[in-house]
């Protein structure tokens, strides 16, 4: 039975490992060896420098085992010298353990007593680096090492020439033993770096949380807001996580595709960013906004310059310099952006200082005033903090937001479906009437239209037909329809040019710019036909278009209209329609117009209104047709 039974096993593998490593420096820490030797360096390349007869006493020293990198107009070499005793008990075979190289930006070869025993990256001609730092192990042929004795470890290092700036330094660290004891001192070494990014990990996993949860409040309804800063945040973990993993020895990409997608993700993330507080804010400095898109672009080009030439040349040296003055160029206009939007504007304030903390953390990180911290034994990178924070909240406030925007959609929501089940009631099919048969089709272009047609009978056989349309779409187009058939239904039986100046006259000065196209028609039983027009689309008469004459539309003046008189005969047939018929587009931008419009104008009212949908729907699509049979012998 397991001691820990409660305990996942890759937990207990990793406590296991911890504790036999601590056993175990315990252990050879009870072997009172000499102190080794100090470490030298020496800048250049010559295979000499591997020999453990060679004499190196005249390198300078590295204190602490720290030593600086090689001048950048150099090829980009230093030799590490140093001897070290191996323990007496040291059983066979042997490992040596390098650690404490933590700069990413080189490829080195591993020398023991003069032999090759392994390398990190390539030194060919064109060198190529590891990206890996962790701790590494290398296996030493049976005999390369007495244990008691003294052995001459040399490393040859190559560095990048973006590595090599002013004052920056490495440090080596080597330990010689026992194959099976430096292989679980650097596992116990390895669980315990692994342990102590799980902040970190947690971090940037709840930062995507943060950023899915974001997408769905978008998906929900929300803002372009939303969706920028979404996309902020789930750009953000990848780089952390791949980061953490590689540097690990968890994952093991190529130099050249870490570097291309840390760029590529970094680019988006810090374009998000702009366009987030652009957007956010509501700010119209384009100038500023394209300096920072511009100071982005240079930055990340100069990067990927640095981190992939090889040759210390005029190019590497002007991106040393140009990197720099653009990445803080560009988190000055951020932190200046969300500062001017915070105390000048003074709205989205907490927003707005969330977003200043992300600048401001990463000019305080390159200055090396915000480095890390430990929590106990976990890591803790500052900036990370700092985001993580920023993080929640945005997604706390843009939350809220979304939130309330939600409710007052479903409002509007609710309010449309009420709309539209009125305009339903309003919009009837054709009431049967001896003499006449009649056929319709609505089809609004949104939730409700702002076409509309009434059709009325009189008392002594006849029908009154009034069709129209509404400029403009929506709820308020939808309420200027339920007003027009409203005083359509409650007025008396009118001439057709008496309907439009009544109509127009309580509309007139009561659109907010808007009008009302719409044709009246009276047809008598006998087929007498009187027509006056406000500016909307003339019927059909046989397939051929009606001049029953056109007025100025509804709404715009007082006016008078013209009215018109027509014979119709027995067999004729009208097809009124709006102008949704005519004015839908394809794909390509073609109108539906007004050629095919005549040429099916003697089909059904569905047939018509379907072949107008099917062709690119934009406006709302009315139909009305009648075919007139004539005066009906009554018994």
């Amino acid at each position: 039975m397991s001691a820990f039974p409660w305990s996942p096993a890759p937990l207990r593998r990793a406590v296991l490992l911890l504790c036999m490593g601590a056993s175990l420096a315990a252990a050879a820490q009870s072997y009172s060896a000499p102190a080794p030797l100090p470490i030298r360096y020496h800048f250049g390349d010559d295979p000499r420098f591997s020999a453990p007869t060679f004499d190196d006493s005249t390198w300078p020293i590295a204190a602490n085992g720290q030593f600086p990198l090689p001048p950048f107009h150099s090829d980009g070499y230093v030799w590490i010298r140093t001897r070290i005793p191996v323990r007496p008990d040291a059983e066979s075979p042997h490992a040596v353990l390098l650690d404490g190289n933590e700069n990413q930006w080189m490829a080195d070869q591993l020398y023991v007593n003069g032999f090759l025993v392994g390398q990190q990256g390539s030194l060919a001609s064109k060198p190529a680096i590891d990206p890996a730092s962790e701790p590494a192990v290398f296996d030493l042929p049976i005999g390369a090492v007495t244990p008691g004795t003294t052995v001459v470890v040399a490393l040859r290092a190559w560095y990048m020439p973006g590595a090599r700036t002013t004052g920056s330094s490495a440090a080596v660290r080597f330990t010689i033993d026992s194959s099976r004891f430096v292989h679980l001192a650097r596992r116990a070494r390895h669980q315990h770096t692994l342990i102590s990014l799980g902040p970190e990990l947690g971090a940037n996993l709840l930062i995507t949380c943060l950023g899915l949860g974001l997408l769905l409040l978008w998906r929900g309804g929300g803002g372009r807001d939303i969706l920028l800063c979404s996309a902020l945040l789930l750009l953000y973990a990848p780089i952390g996580i791949v980061s953490d993993l590689q540097r690990n020895g968890v994952l093991h990409p190529p130099w050249v595709v870490y570097q291309l997608f840390f760029t590529l993700v970094l680019s988006a993330q810090m374009a998000c960013l702009i366009e987030f507080i652009w957007t956010t804010h509501g700010l119209r400095a384009r100038l500023w906004k394209r300096l920072a898109q511009v100071a982005l672009i240079v930055y990340n080009g100069t990067l990927l310059i640095l981190e992939l030439d090889t040759h210390p040349s005029p190019l590497v040296a002007g991106s040393l310099l140009v990197c720099l003055v653009s990445v803080y160029a560009f988190d000055a206009i951020a932190f200046s952006a969300n500062l001017w939007a915070l105390l000048v504007l003074r709205r989205n304030t907490l927003i707005a200082a969330s977003l200043a903390l992300i600048p401001l953390a990463a000019t305080l990180g390159r200055l090396g005033i915000l480095t890390h911290f430990d929590l106990g034994p976990f890591y803790l990178d500052d900036f990370n903090v700092a985001f993580l924070l920023s993080a929640l909240a945005l997604f706390i406030m843009l939350g809220r937001r979304a939130w309330g925007s939600w409710r007052e959609g479903n409002q509007l929501r609710a309010e449309f479906d009420a709309a539209r089940e009125v305009q339903e009631r309003l919009v009837v099919a054709p009431p049967e009437i001896p003499g006449f048969r009649m056929e319709s089709a609505y089809l609004p272009a949104t939730h409700v239209g702002g076409d509309f047609y009434h059709i009325r009978p009189d008392d002594k056989g006849g029908i009154q037909i009034a069709i129209g349309d509404v400029s403009g779409k929506g709820l308020r187009a939808a309420m200027t329809v339920s007003a027009i058939v409203g005083a359509l239904r409650a007025m008396p039986m009118l001439p057709p040019s008496r309907v439009l100046f009544d109509l127009n006259r309580g509309l007139t000065g009561n659109l907010r710019g808007g009008f009302v196209t719409c044709c009246v028609t009276h047809i008598a039983a006998n087929g007498s036909m009187r027509i006056a027009n406000a500016g909307h689309l003339p019927p059909y008469r046989n397939g051929v278009e009606l001049d029953g004459g056109s007025s100025l539309p509804l709404g715009i003046t007082t006016t008078t209209f013209d009215e018109h008189e027509i014979q119709l005969a027995p067999g004729d047939t009208l097809t009124f329609l709006s102008d949704g018929v005519v004015e839908a587009r394809n794909a390509r931008g073609e109108l539906f117009g007004f050629d095919r419009t005549q040429k099916i104008s003697r089909q059904s009212a569905a047939d018509i209104a379907a072949a107008a949908q099917r062709f690119g729907q934009e406006d709302d699509i009315t139909v009305l047709t009648l075919f007139f049979a004539g005066v009906v012998a009554h018994a």
